[in-house]
């Protein structure tokens, strides 16, 4: 950090806050974890979805079978998240038509 931050924020009154948003050049240990960890996470989806591993549903659109993860499209998706999460027959099936436009 440089020492004209550090100044900076010696210099304001005790118990006022400092945040990143008023100086981006401070980031805390636990936000540089929270960063690594995120990226991480990012990149082992990124490999199992590479791998085709961990498949547990298959959309089937226009006679075309597309191997997913419920978890990912319903996290992405209003319609898959009620489609698997809520009370339809699609919730536990291991394969679903897509049918309409798109």
């Amino acid at each position: 950090m440089s020492s004209l931050v550090i100044a900076e924020i010696q210099s304001r009154p005790l118990g006022s806050r400092v945040t990143p948003i008023q100086y981006p050049a401070v980031v805390t240990n636990d936000e540089k974890h929270n960063i690594k960890m995120l990226k991480s996470s990012q990149e082992e989806v990124r490999n199992i979805w590479e791998q085709e591993e961990l498949f547990d549903i298959t959309l089937e659109v226009d006679g075309h079978s597309i191997h997913a993860h419920k978890l990912v499209l319903a996290s992405h998706s209003p319609y898959f998240r009620v489609m698997f999460c809520g009370r339809f027959q699609d919730a536990n099936k291991k394969s679903v038509e897509i049918k309409g436009e798109y």
